[in-house]
């Protein structure tokens, strides 16, 4: 059982140093480049949306 802890604690150890870089990341590129970096955010999350809201009517189609 203490194996089994000590893993789970080594895993979330590893996954909050990478969340970390990757927030540091985040925050660099605002920095350097605000406009840039947020107009890349608005597409994405657009995309994203569109792709989920498309996935639904076709889903809704095909039942119909």
């Amino acid at each position: 059982m203490s194996t089994y802890i000590d893993n789970a604690l080594n895993v979330s150890s590893l996954v909050l140093n990478d969340l970390s870089s990757k927030a540091d990341e985040i925050i660099s590129l605002l920095i350097e480049q605000p406009i840039e970096t947020m107009e890349t955010l608005y597409y994405q999350t657009l995309t994203n949306l569109l792709n989920s809201y498309f996935d639904i009517v076709s889903s809704a189609l095909v039942s119909l």
